[in-house]
């Protein structure tokens, strides 16, 4: 993860979220997903960025079940869409 700070913004990133083929299934994910919003939140970080594949379908759904929504392209890749979300807690 990477926290990317621009005047009266503080926004973070998270660059994978990715599972070995044999932790799949068990919601190890959705862990993953709560440890990214406390890393996040503690740090005052109130919205999250992301990109993916729009082909990744698996990855597409897991980002819908927590709440992700896709704000536009990647400006280099139209097959790549961009995702945000609000730290899960952040209630500002």
């Amino acid at each position: 993860m990477t926290i990317e700070t621009l005047p009266g913004v503080r926004r973070g990133y998270v660059n994978l979220f990715y599972l070995a083929s044999e932790y799949r299934g068990r919601g190890l994910a959705d862990q993953l997903q709560s440890y990214v919003d406390g890393y996040m939140r503690v740090r005052s970080i109130r919205t999250l960025r992301l990109k993916a594949a729009r082909t990744n379908l698996t990855a597409l759904r897991f980002y819908a079940k927590h709440g992700w929504r896709e704000i536009g392209s990647h400006d280099q890749d139209p097959g790549v869409a961009v995702f945000e979300r609000v730290v899960a807690g952040d209630r500002t």
